[in-house]
């Protein structure tokens, strides 16, 4: 059997805009993160990225920075303006924003 006998020539490839609009807003996860911080102890409200991206894989096994337009976790964090990011030495850290009245 021959390869071009199995790929479908009919279905039109998709555009960069067309792939981009099938992905998920990145505000959707933002109470997969908190819920993965609730369940981390942390002595100074920052979570390394590591520790976090390991509890929302272990409760959302499905879980993918992909589907929201990221390859990376920590790009997918910062595109989030409720979260900060820092790096000590070779440790990413993240934290919830104050929220100011």
């Amino acid at each position: 059997m021959l390869v071009e006998n199995i790929i479908d020539e009919t279905a039109p490839a998709k555009s960069g805009a067309q792939a981009k609009s099938n992905k998920l807003p990145a505000k959707n996860a933002i109470k997969l993160i908190l819920s993965a911080m609730e369940n981390n102890d942390s002595n100074d409200d920052w979570y390394p990225l590591s520790t976090l991206g390991g509890s929302i894989m272990a409760a959302n096994s499905d879980f993918d920075t992909r589907i929201y337009g990221y390859k990376k976790l920590s790009e997918f964090v910062g595109s989030l303006s409720r979260f900060e990011l820092r790096k000590i030495d070779s440790i990413l850290s993240v934290r919830q924003v104050s929220q100011q009245n």
